[in-house]
């Protein structure tokens, strides 16, 4: 792995937004990553609350990768996607970029800004210019 988005439980857990909207969107994303080799990985602490525990369960039922413990292998780039309020570090012991998202209270988030940056940056290393 080069590369890999990481979305933080916190980024899911919004009362305010469609549980299964979220879901979806999660799917459509984890998809459209995969075509071009970049995992989509759901950290979701040892320490979560309920909630949290309730969504890796869910989003692990669409055979969707979720984490507890930092990446251990060395990333070249990483997208890290949390809620509001947030503030944890992405669970990876060694990256050498790491681009932030923050979802805002009752938006969901910006899943399409995301993948854009991906796309681009893994275009770029794929066919560099020259």
């Amino acid at each position: 792995m080069r590369e890999a988005v990481i979305v933080h439980v916190s980024a899911l857990c919004d009362p305010l937004l469609d549980a299964d909207d979220l879901f979806y969107a999660l799917v459509h994303l984890e998809r459209e990553l995969r075509s071009w080799n970049v995992p989509l990985l759901i950290y979701v602490p040892e320490e979560a609350s309920p909630y949290a525990q309730w969504w890796a369960t869910y989003v692990e039922s669409a055979a969707l990768r979720v984490i507890d413990e930092p990446v251990d292998e060395r990333l070249r780039q990483v997208w890290w996607v949390t809620g509001w309020g947030c503030d944890d570090s992405p669970p990876v012991r060694r990256a050498d970029r790491i681009t932030k998202f923050r979802s805002e209270p009752g938006i969901e988030p910006r899943w399409q800004r995301m993948m854009t940056a991906a796309l681009e940056y893994r275009a770029v290393t794929a066919f560099p210019p020259g």
